[in-house]
């Protein structure tokens, strides 16, 4: 898909905005790019809702890291559960996660994670299957029912799937710069 005119950002994170937006609206997540925080001091990327699970995605292609950690500050500030900041460059990510170790206090630490897209989408989808888990009560007798995420060998077939057609896309978005 074309990257939509909504949001901010080169083609490339326009895409993965969108691409955020149409796989966790696909999920039951309520989504909203560029969603308005802190009496309109800032923004979030793309905002996930659903079910007392709140994520504020950060998508960064271009800018500094050191920005990106403001971003994750005004995002915690704002009461996300959690905060990703999402990158499709591998080499931004340890750079990254040890701006955060050392920006942030290690409760808040726990609650931000640093991924590719595709790692982000397991991330969401662990997230899910731990809050899936309850208690029931069926004739009486207390069922605790828990589910598991996928296993990993079709868990790294998914994601190696989805790393193609993100870098796919990525590239030749690439080749759109004038």
């Amino acid at each position: 898909f074309v990257p939509s005119s909504e949001g901010r950002g080169g083609p490339q994170h326009k895409y993965l905005q969108e691409l955020v937006k149409r796989w966790a609206s696909g999920k039951g997540y309520k989504t909203t790019i560029e969603k308005q925080i802190l009496d309109g001091l800032g923004s979030v990327d793309v905002a996930l809702e659903k079910e007392g699970i709140s994520i504020a995605c950060e998508i960064t292609v271009t800018t500094t890291v050191e920005h990106e950690i403001g971003n994750i500050q005004k995002c915690l500030a704002a009461g996300f559960g959690y905060v990703a900041l999402i990158t499709p460059d591998r080499k931004v990510i340890a750079k990254a996660r040890d701006a955060v170790n050392a920006a942030l206090g290690s409760e808040e630490c726990k609650r931000v994670r640093v991924l590719t897209p595709e790692d982000f989408f397991a991330f969401v989808e662990s997230l899910e299957a731990d809050a899936a888990g309850r208690v029931e009560t069926v004739r009486g007798y207390k069922v605790k029912v828990a589910y598991q995420s996928m296993a990993e060998g079709e868990q790294k077939a998914r994601k190696q799937a989805i790393s193609e057609v993100i870098y796919g896309a990525l590239k030749k978005l690439k080749g759109f710069r004038k």
